[in-house]
């Protein structure tokens, strides 16, 4: 495995400017990509075929970006309502979880009262009744 060399915070922030310069580049193909189509279809069929194309793709990018947005609100409140059941629960298993420390405690301190006394401890008398049964 060969390792890099740390980068310095300059070559970092060049790093980050380099990211958004490509992003920025990739977006800007796009649009004049874009731009090119229409021109072809406007050359082809005519200014009104492209103006309709032009407006059909605007109304498919508003829908995918509706779309998009509802999904990411509706991903956002399951999150909240499952964090939310997770935190709950969360209270009321350590409420279970202290109530079996203290059951187990109660037992043990019978066990030792039983066995001072010399009579069965409680696992004694468990097993004597899984015989019987």
């Amino acid at each position: 495995m060969e390792m890099q060399p740390k980068m310095s915070a300059n070559e970092d922030i060049c790093r980050e400017e380099w990211i958004k310069a490509i992003k920025q580049l990739k977006q800007s193909i796009e649009y004049h990509n874009n731009w090119l189509v229409n021109a072809e279809l406007a050359k082809k069929y005519g200014p009104s075929a492209a103006r309709a194309h032009a407006v059909a793709q605007e109304g498919i990018e508003k829908y995918a970006k509706f779309t998009g947005d509802s999904i990411a609100s509706e991903l956002l409140k399951i999150n909240k309502d499952r964090k939310s059941a997770q935190l709950e629960a969360g209270g009321e298993l350590n409420a279970l979880v202290n109530e079996i420390e203290s059951c187990i405690t109660k037992n043990n301190a019978i066990s030792r009262l039983l066995f001072k006394r010399g009579g069965d401890t409680v696992e004694e008398n468990q097993a004597k009744r899984q015989r019987k049964e």
